[in-house]
């Protein structure tokens, strides 16, 4: 059984979310409830919860205080907000799980069985540094520094923007070439990435490839278009993406 603490300012959306989680969700249970900065780190402390449902807008600060305040922690944090670039930016980055609101019943009672089975507390501990790391980088504006979660089978990959040379889409997966020769497939669609790497030197230069505007040597205007990378890959470009990749390389 999962023990479940909820942190949310809102009382409406606290006794909703325990709702759902006391009529939807057979393998876990609400051990408490907190609306603050203050209560909530105090709840942590006392109650040891499994899983913490935080809300990113709190009464007297923000989630991400309460999450500095608390870390490191065993319990495995689940984010709860309205949309919000900048915050979800990050939790994407970072392969957090974020619920938005209004709250899907579906989404929480998988997110939570999600929580019950993970158990690479170590790898839940990075994913949070990171996560901080991240916010703060995003806030300033200061994308350049984000490092970017990857999640494969059996492993977890912790990279820069700029250790990567361009990804390619594989079906529903993505593929990332790497500065040191290597490759890894992640189960997420090329569109997640483009979203994630739009302000970083990343550009779509077509429907299967993004690249990172670092390593490109040229573009090659014949043949319908090819952009020349650094170590002479050469990644055609489409149609409908010419004109932005030219008005990139006017603007350097």
């Amino acid at each position: 059984m999962v023990n479940v603490l909820i942190i949310d300012d809102e009382a409406l959306s606290r006794e909703t979310i325990s709702s759902i989680v006391t009529n939807y969700c057979d393998n876990a249970k609400v051990i408490g409830e907190a609306s603050g900065i203050k209560d909530g780190v105090i709840a942590v402390k006392n109650l040891k919860p499994d899983v913490i449902l935080l809300d990113i807008q709190l009464d007297d600060g923000s989630g991400f205080e309460l999450l500095k305040q608390i870390h490191p922690t065993n319990a495995i944090v689940v984010f709860i907000t309205a949309y919000e670039e900048f915050a979800i930016k990050a939790f994407k980055t970072s392969a957090i799980d974020y619920l938005l609101k209004p709250v899907d019943i579906s989404e929480l009672r998988s997110a939570l069985i999600k929580a019950g089975e993970q158990k690479d507390k170590k790898s839940v501990e990075s994913q949070l540094n990171i996560l901080l790391a991240n916010f703060s980088s995003n806030s300033n504006h200061n994308d350049s520094n984000q490092k970017i979660v990857l999640k494969t089978t059996d492993q977890i990959h912790i990279l820069t923007p700029n250790e990567i040379i361009h990804l390619e889409s594989d079906g529903n997966y993505t593929k990332f070439y790497l500065v040191n020769k290597t490759t890894i497939l992640v189960s997420k669609t090329l569109k997640e990435y483009e979203e994630i790497l739009d302000k970083v030197n990343f550009i779509r230069i077509h429907q299967s490839h993004i690249v990172n505007m670092m390593y490109a040597s040229r573009f090659d205007k014949r043949n319908g278009g090819f952009l020349i990378l650094k170590d002479n890959t050469s990644l055609p470009v489409s149609t409908r993406k010419k004109d932005d990749l030219v008005q990139y390389l006017e603007n350097l």
